[in-house]
């Protein structure tokens, strides 16, 4: 049985695995360059058979995920490209309480995998020289 909706986390988790295996993942890779290209962003999950947004959230993780995968494939620009977009959500002001940190503050609520997985990919960058 499938999903009618697709969740990237799951999706990236995959294809970061199969990556890290030397497999590659060229159907997903192609439809999230694509999205990114022409939406400018990435949403949380998808219809399978439309491959239209079917939630009008961004989350943190997908990015974080989507960054890794990149960066294990050698796409480094696109991690770039991604990894602009992820710091986008993220707390900037030092004053506040949860500087750093990504949540959403219409509801201040976030999850662990959404502050966890974009220190992960932005430690990667680092360690990869892609990110000074």
């Amino acid at each position: 049985m499938y999903q009618q909706e697709v969740n990237l986390i799951d999706q990236l988790y995959i294809a970061y695995h199969r990556a890290q295996a030397g497999i590659a993942s060229p159907e997903l890779w192609s439809f999230l360059k694509a999205e990114f290209v022409q939406h400018g962003l990435l949403y949380g999950r998808y219809d399978a058979v439309t491959k239209q947004p079917v939630v009008a959230y961004e989350s943190p993780a997908v990015y974080g995920l989507a960054i890794l995968t990149a960066s294990e494939l050698g796409d480094h620009s696109f991690a770039m490209d991604l990894y602009e977009r992820m710091i986008r959500q993220q707390i900037r002001r030092p004053e506040h309480a949860f500087y750093g940190g990504y949540l959403d503050m219409s509801r201040m609520d976030t999850h662990s995998f959404d502050n966890l997985l974009p220190l992960l990919a932005e430690r990667r960058l680092f360690n990869d020289g892609t990110l000074q």
